[in-house]
Formats: structure tokens, sequence, C-alpha cells
């Protein structure tokens, strides 16, 4: 049993079904429209040289894990997830000058290639960048994936393996045999399993809590620009401290994200 319809919860289940196991996914929506669908698809830590060691430790991980599993997804739905390699370029300004550093101490560490930009070369890469660009570091081998055609992939290849998803149906509590988590119990009744997996997104540190467990997970509401531009107006990801701009291959650009602890509004600003 999966409580959870988002990309975690989605591919949890397609391993587990290739594995023999018959997993079932219960969704409070529609399954694949939370955040899963609304990120950037930036396949990288955002200004990792602040995170600690083992974060990077299991980034480079899961990315070094990525181009089979797309291989293997793509295969599996018959669909391109639109997985590329676009590079991520950072810029610098007058008084970034200790992060750039940091930035660079960073990638020789973790082992990414980084190369270091004149603000020439930098415009070279991203026309148009701020008059007081000093220098750039461009990792020309991060990539991104377009989140929402991967949510599809793989919503089509668990429907081809024949694995049941409960949309609009609420986990309300965990079924016990003494000390044993045998099930669920749903909105629409309840559901037997030999294992629990808590893949709510945003909402596992409240159903955590409801039963009793301790889970530091809160809903962070962001929000996200669509431009429509051509394929040729941006090639390359730009971060900047908290702004980020992310090329579509149609030409369409992301440029996010505004981050506020409101809960569960997930009403657009206007």
């Amino acid at each position: 049993m999966i409580i959870g319809g988002g990309v975690i919860g989605a591919l949890v289940a397609w391993r587990l079904k290739r594995m023999g196991a018959e997993p079932v996914i219960v969704e409070r929506g529609d399954w694949g429209r939370e955040s899963s669908w609304a990120g950037a698809g930036i396949l990288a830590p955002i200004q990792p040289w602040l995170y600690p060691d083992a974060f990077t430790v299991l980034a480079n991980a899961s990315l070094a894990l990525y181009p089979r599993f797309v291989a293997e997804l793509e295969e599996a739905s018959g669909m391109a997830v639109e997985w590329r390699t676009t590079g991520m370029l950072v810029p610098f300004f007058p008084g970034d000058a200790d992060e750039a550093e940091a930035a660079l101490r960073w990638s020789a560490r973790a082992g990414w290639r980084a190369v270091r930009l004149s603000a020439h070369e930098a415009r070279a890469e991203v026309p148009h960048l701020a008059a007081d660009l000093m220098h750039a570091v461009l990792w020309p081998e991060v990539g991104q994936v377009r989140n929402p055609r991967l949510l599809a992939a793989a919503k089509k290849a668990l429907l081809r393996l024949g694995v049941v998803v409960h949309e609009h149906t609420e986990a309300v509590a965990l079924l016990r045999q003494g000390d044993a988590v045998c099930g669920v119990r749903t909105s629409d009744g309840e559901i037997a399993a030999d294992a629990v997996v808590l893949a709510a997104g945003a909402w596992s540190g409240k159903l955590a809590q409801r039963w009793g467990l301790r889970l530091e997970v809160e809903p962070v509401k962001g929000e996200i620009v669509l431009l429509h531009g051509k394929s040729d107006d941006l090639r390359r990801i730009v971060k900047h401290a908290d702004v980020y701009a992310v090329p579509r291959k149609d030409g369409r650009i992301l440029i996010g994200a505004t981050m506020q602890r409101v809960g569960f509004d997930r009403r657009t600003t206007e």
C-alpha cells in the first residue's frame, strides 16, 4: 500500500510491481497533480555548497541512476520524458565573491565539472545578463526533466502493468495488529497490506502526526511564472540566489520560485 500518488509514490509502485509485488496507490486527489507536477524539473541541488556533504553524496548517487531510470521508464511507457542536459550557469555580481569561491570548492570536493567564466564568456552562453556581472560558474553536465511528462510516463507504465490506483481516496488511519501495520483505513473502506509506504509529500508530516509518529515535513507554497519564447532564447538553466530560469525544449521558460509558509493554500497570486 502506497499513500500518495506523486512522483515518489508512482515510481515506488512501478519498481515494486516489476519486482513481483502487487502495490496499490491511495491518492487523496488527482494523482500526480501536486508539487510533482508543478516543479521546475532541475536535476541538481540548488546552491549545494550551502548543504552538508551528506546531501551531496545522496544527490550524486541519485543522479548516477538517472540515465538508466529514464531509459527504462521511456521503454515501459512508450513516452519521452524530455530529459536533457542543458547545463546550469550561476552568475556572480559584486558582493558574491565568497559564494563564488565556495561554489568552486564544493565542485572540486563533489566531483562536479565546473567551468569558471569571465563576464564576456558568460554572456556568450547567456546574453542579457546584468551589466554589473563579474563572472560566472557553468556546470555543463546539469540536466533537467519535464516533470509533467515524467509523471505521465509513470502513469502509463503503471496502467500497462495493471497497478490499482484509488484516486480521491483519503488515508484515514493505519490498521494494526499488535506493533505491526497491516493496512490502511481509507475514506472508502479498509485495504489490507503487508507494508505501507508513506509518500504523501507535504501531507506526510500531518498524517504521521495523526498516527502518533514524528516526521518533520511541512508545506511550502511556491509559484513559477511561465514565459513563451523561442527555442534559442535561453539555452542554459540560470540560477542566482533564490531565482532560477529553466528553458524548455519548445521555447517555454520557467521563472521561479517564491517560497511562502502559508499552509496548504494553493491559490495563485494575482
